[in-house]
């Protein structure tokens, strides 16, 4: 029988698309890992998702309007007070400087 692992690391290395496509997939992963090891309310770990999902879409960050449009908030300042948590866990940073500054912390697996 064939080694699936062998095959694949070819695959990777002759593909740099690939290559690119599997690190995002194993990032994801290793995030949600890391998301579920932090016992998060259901509210905070959808917003998380939806800013992960969000930035795969956009390759930019959501704006608080944004992503109260996605989990169905009307007001932002719901959704400002879970950015502020999810800060404070340490799952994103967001920058003083600039607006539309959301990135998610990958934790190592």
């Amino acid at each position: 029988m064939t080694d699936i692992t062998a095959i694949a690391q070819d695959l990777i290395r002759t593909d740099p698309a690939l290559a690119v496509e599997v690190h995002r997939l194993v990032s994801d992963v290793r995030a949600l890992d890391a998301m579920n090891k932090v016992q998060l309310p259901a509210r905070q770990r959808e917003a998380l998702q939806a800013i992960r999902s969000f930035i795969a879409e956009n390759e930019c960050s959501p704006s608080l309007s944004e992503l109260a449009d996605r989990l169905g908030l009307a007001s932002r300042s719901n959704v400002h007070r879970m950015v502020v948590d999810l800060e404070k866990r340490g799952l994103i940073k967001r920058s003083k400087d600039h607006h539309r500054v959301i990135s998610v912390v990958e934790h190592a697996a």
